[in-house]
């Protein structure tokens, strides 16, 4: 099952890829920060309970912003397997979510021992990879990147030497005005 579930990520990995340089247009869709955070939580939690680490979600507002879903769920899934992927075994990753000048932040902080010196600046190229020991193609980070970018937010990341990275997208928030009444 796990290998299936590889195959399809791998899958849904490619085509994200050659739709965004096809130039596809974004289908935005309200969504609340939180259910997003809960559906890339969902999706790593198998790997995660194997490696016995606890995903945390810790928000300190519910904005709402307008995504695409595919292409902002790709984003989100890629930056917490890769955290999970990456951290050691009994550790914790933190999913934040908040609102800041009239951005939606989402932050994935892991503990992964960090990056290698001098490497942060490759880190959202297509096909790096800083660990031979693991699987993949190197194109999550780079997915991420073309993700945030297409709905004009941005991605970064801090590296925390000895400890981890905490991954940054940023994302426009809906407007009061447009924002759903409830």
């Amino acid at each position: 099952m796990r290998s299936l579930r590889r195959m399809q990520e791998l899958i849904d990995h490619s085509l994200t890829v050659a739709r965004e340089s096809s130039g596809v247009e974004l289908r935005p869709e309200r969504v609340l920060l939180r259910e997003l955070l809960e559906e890339a939580a969902s999706f790593a939690a198998s790997a995660a309970e194997d490696k016995k680490i606890d995903i945390r979600i810790r928000l300190e507002q519910e904005p709402t912003v307008d995504l695409d879903l595919r292409l902002a769920r790709s984003a989100l899934t890629n930056l917490v397997t890769n955290a999970v992927k990456y951290s050691c075994a009994g550790s914790t990753v933190e999913l934040r979510g908040t609102s800041a000048g009239g951005r939606a932040v989402i932050e994935v902080e892991d503990c992964c021992g960090g990056l290698p010196p001098g490497k942060v600046e490759e880190a959202f190229a297509p096909f790096v990879r800083f660990h031979s020991r693991q699987s993949g193609f190197g194109l999550g980070l780079a997915i991420a990147k073309q993700a945030a970018d297409a709905h004009g937010g941005t991605i970064r990341v801090q590296n925390l030497p000895g400890k981890g990275c905490i991954f940054a997208l940023e994302f426009p928030l809906v407007s009061s005005a447009a924002a759903p009444e409830k």
